[in-house]
């Protein structure tokens, strides 16, 4: 499953390249934090990036792009709206924020294009308009919509740069709630302490494992299931490439 390609100008195809760079040749790392605002301030966007995720206990599985932030001046400006101009980085849209809602307690899977390491892989811009980039880590979009964008480090040292852990170990989750802000370095020391039990010694392989929930949930959604039959689904399908053990 892809994201469709959304409409894009010439200033968002400048906002990606402004806003990241390659790192060892292929991956690119968000580094500007005014880009990343002005995407994370687009309803359009964070509608989009909803569309793609199951959250169980919402109040609607589907968010409707909700109209463009009003601007003001003089007292309204001294209070903004959410996704105004002005307003805590990162906040959505106050009509959009009502949607999403739900059960902190549980995983938050995401349903879109699945990357080889298990994250979601979500287009914030179009192929054509970016030169063939414009896809990040959907978990990295969703963390910093809550909390803003993240501080940029400016260092030569990969330990060094901020990233985005899976408190969960579900590479696939968007809980905002699962995932800490944090160095490379302290996200590369706790992946070596965890990767042999749980979620990340799946047989299947992190992208695998995040596969095969999203199809759980897809295949609950479209018999109509309860939030309650869907979880029941998901916790199945993750104890089936759990590896076994003798306690």
């Amino acid at each position: 499953m892809t994201d469709p390609l959304p409409a894009q100008t010439a200033s968002a195809a400048e906002l990606f390249a402004a806003a990241c760079v390659f790192t060892a040749g292929r991956t690119r790392r968000a580094t500007d934090p005014d880009a990343w605002l002005a995407w994370l301030s687009d309803p359009t966007i964070a509608a989009r990036y909803r569309e793609k995720i199951w959250i169980p206990g919402s109040r609607a599985r589907t968010a409707s792009p909700p109209p463009p932030a009003r601007t003001g001046t003089g007292s309204r400006a001294a209070s903004p709206e959410p996704g105004e101009p002005g307003s805590p980085p990162g906040s959505p849209p106050g009509s959009l924020f009502g949607s999403w809602l739900g059960d902190d307690r549980f995983c938050w899977p995401w349903l879109g294009a699945i990357s080889d390491t298990g994250h979601g892989s979500f287009r914030i811009a179009s192929a054509e308009s970016t030169g063939g980039g414009g896809v990040i880590p959907a978990h990295l979009f969703g963390y910093q919509l809550a909390n803003g964008p993240l501080p940029h480090r400016d260092t030569h040292h990969a330990r060094d740069l901020i990233v985005v852990q899976h408190k969960c170990d579900e590479h696939g989750c968007q809980n905002p709630t699962h995932q800490l802000g944090g160095p490379q370095g302290d996200n590369a020391r706790d992946y070596r302490k965890r990767r042999m039990y749980g979620p990340l010694a799946d047989n299947r392989g992190p992208a695998g494992r995040t596969r095969a929930i999203a199809d759980a949930i897809r295949a609950g959604l479209a018999l109509g299931e309860t939030d309650e039959q869907i979880l029941d689904r998901i916790t199945t399908t993750r104890l089936a490439g759990e590896p076994e053990t003798l306690f």
